[in-house]
């Protein structure tokens, strides 16, 4: 969900479902979108990407994935 987004490695997250990253008490809301439980809910999410100095919105829904590490 986050490729399909366009959120790339260094994007700084500064909301999440309306809740202040780093000022905000709302730590429930916050864990419910980082590290969902419900494949249905879609989450918000303001970023700055890394080298802009402009937010930007984004949504994303969780999604199931496999990995296939690589041995040795």
């Amino acid at each position: 969900p986050a490729n399909a987004a366009g959120l790339e490695r260094g994007a700084e997250i500064i909301t999440v479902d309306g809740v202040d990253v780093v000022n905000g008490a709302d730590a429930a809301t916050i864990n419910a979108a980082l590290f969902p439980n419900d494949a249905e809910a879609t989450h918000s999410f303001v970023v700055i990407d890394r080298g802009s100095s402009t937010s930007r919105s984004i949504s994303m829904t969780p999604t199931e994935i496999t990995e296939d590490p690589v041995q040795n």
